[in-house]
């Protein structure tokens, strides 16, 4: 009896633990990639291999993480003699860092550089360019009756007459 009782509590709390892991990654993805331990106030990192693009995003060379869908209602992309506007916003359950994440691995993987980032006041910036057009990603936190979800806003444009190229600054 002892030790069925034993055996029962240990396993009880091997599944406890492993659910416990998974909740205290501030990834949100089920623990599927990294993310950032809770350890009583501090963070530390944790290995992983992160959030994973989806197969086909809706503009080929802007990947977005899976699990987050257009919001189409506020989105918007057209091509101009001057090149293409992208203005699309995708929502997701994903911690805000991981997706930061995500778009600096990503992003290059897709044929754009990174130019800066930055974080101001909870909203992280990253600013992208390729050969003809400069990239925005900015990442932020929405909360609702669902629950916080991250939003990503993406804003694609060509360079232009009043946007110099990187080599010129």
């Amino acid at each position: 009896m002892q030790r069925t009782t034993l055996t029962s509590l240990a396993l009880a709390l091997a599944f406890a633990l492993n659910l416990g892991c998974e909740s205290k990654l501030s990834n949100g993805n089920g623990g599927n990639g990294g993310g950032l331990l809770d350890l009583g106030g501090q963070s530390q990192a944790v290995a992983g291999p992160g959030l994973m693009p989806q197969a086909k995003p809706p503009i080929d060379d802007l990947p977005v993480p899976i699990g987050f869908v257009l919001v189409e209602s506020i989105s918007r992309d057209y091509t101009l003699a001057a090149g293409r506007l992208v203005d699309h916003t995708y929502q997701g359950r994903d911690a805000k860092i991981d997706v930061d994440r995500f778009y600096q691995t990503q992003m290059p993987d897709a044929g754009w550089t990174m130019q800066d980032r930055r974080t101001t006041r909870g909203i992280y910036t990253l600013n992208f360019t390729n050969a003809t057009e400069r990239c925005e990603v900015r990442i932020t936190e929405v909360g609702g009756l669902t629950g916080k979800r991250t939003n990503v806003a993406i804003h694609v444009q060509p360079f232009g007459p009043a946007n110099a190229t990187p080599e010129t600054n």
